[in-house]
């Protein structure tokens, strides 16, 4: 899947009934980086007894190429009714909500330097991911991006899964949209 060489530094992970402790991890392929840390609590009784899963993860980056991550897919060709072309990946499917469980109360903290994905460079970002009773919060998610910055929060709510609701506040400052149309 990961096309170098992956070179784990840092790994202890502590394991009992009552927790697993990812004391410390860290790692690098190719120039890239991931360092992460937490605790995930009450595993037994959510895998035995649908019971709740509590967690906590903090993951940091230097530098992290998202491109790198990404595996090679076929893409196939479609025919448009009239005669253009059009690359579709193999495997498109529909979009349908995403059931979130509601026996999960887990929190990801984030922090990159820098990260690349498809020649997009995002600077100094932070922020946290809150998933419990079935919503998904996002509490801002800071980045750098052309020259200027971008905040998101917001949430989205599963708990009816056939109608899902999603809330999102985004902020943009000092954005070149004139620039940013170029490079792409």
């Amino acid at each position: 899947f990961i096309p170098q060489p992956l070179d784990i530094k840092k790994a202890q992970l502590n394991f009992s009934p009552e927790y697993l402790d990812l004391v410390n991890f860290s790692m690098s392929f190719g120039k890239n980086d991931l360092s992460a840390k937490g605790r995930i609590e009450n595993f037994l009784p959510y895998v035995i007894t649908d019971g709740v899963l509590v967690g906590n993860l903090e993951t940091a980056s230097e530098y992290l190429n998202l491109d790198d991550l990404m595996p090679e897919t076929e893409e196939t060709t479609d025919t448009l009714s009239q005669g253009a072309t059009q690359n579709i990946p193999s495997d498109t499917i529909a979009a349908s909500p995403v059931e979130i469980p509601g026996n999960i109360d887990f929190t990801l903290v984030a922090d990159y330097k820098k990260v690349l994905y498809d020649d997009i460079e995002l600077k100094d970002i932070t922020g946290k991911l809150v998933i419990k009773n079935s919503v998904v919060n996002l509490e801002k998610l800071k980045m750098g991006v052309i020259d200027g910055s971008l905040t998101l929060s917001g949430k989205y709510d599963a708990k009816d899964p056939a109608k899902p609701l999603a809330d999102m506040n985004i902020s943009l400052q000092n954005i070149d949209f004139a620039t940013a149309y170029n490079t792409f």
